[in-house]
């Protein structure tokens, strides 16, 4: 069995990173609790910017925020490895900003549903499949492209790609299936507040362990290359 020796300098590193998801986990955590809070009207004072569904709300600006640095953080890693792939991801997720500060999907799904007559079913309205088709329509665009990037990418590269993909489905699974499933039982108050706080909740804390790992990269590869 090998035996990992880190230095120092990556010691600290690792700290500074682990000390940033710490915090970053944290602050959702609180500004979940804040929205709870705020929707039991156990706190008035600015009660609607700490709703995690109010439109440029505290809990909103701090996922931008997020959304932004992984954009970023991308942007460093295509430099570095100087692999395409990357890039690739760096566009999904700068429209994964663009799409929720701009509520794209929203619009441009509308938009759909009036122009081909989509009908309502499973108590769902003809815009929820209008932005289904929306992000089908996106998400197969970018798909096609990560594909063959992967396939083109190292060992590491495409461990890296692999993980992305399975946070993104765990994103996903928050931002569009529990988001169904809340609009479905709009008629039920408790289940619908109780959904929402998930699928928010949910976004936050999958963005900020996205994060996370794209910052301990690095790290994890000369874990990866000293077991070898």
């Amino acid at each position: 069995m090998n035996i990992l020796k880190v230095n120092k300098k990556e010691y600290l590193t690792r700290t500074k990173v682990d000390i940033l998801f710490y915090f970053l986990i944290v602050s959702d955590i609180v500004l979940i609790g804040l929205h709870c809070l705020a929707k039991l009207d156990i706190i008035t004072q600015y009660k609607k910017y700490l709703l995690l569904t109010t439109e440029r709300g505290i809990p909103e600006i701090f996922q931008h925020v997020k959304e932004l640095s992984i954009f970023i953080v991308l942007l460093f890693v295509f430099y570095s490895r100087k692999n395409k792939v990357f890039l690739i991801w760096a566009i999904l997720f700068a429209y994964l900003f663009a799409d929720d500060f701009f509520s794209i999907h929203e619009n441009v799904g509308y938009l759909m549903a009036q122009k081909l007559n989509i009908p309502s079913a499973l108590g769902l309205r003809p815009q929820d499949f209008g932005e289904l088709l929306v992000s089908g329509i996106v998400g197969g665009l970018l798909l096609i492209p990560l594909i063959i990037g992967f396939k083109k990418s190292s060992v590491i590269d495409k461990m890296v790609s692999k993980i992305l993909f399975i946070l993104l489905l765990v994103l996903i699974f928050f931002g569009i299936v529990v988001d169904m499933i809340q609009i479905s039982l709009t008629n039920i108050s408790f289940w619908e507040n109780l959904m929402a706080v998930v699928e928010d909740g949910g976004e936050m804390i999958t963005m900020s362990l996205i994060l996370w790992y794209l910052l301990n990269i690095d790290y994890y590869n000369n874990v990866i290359l000293n077991n070898k």
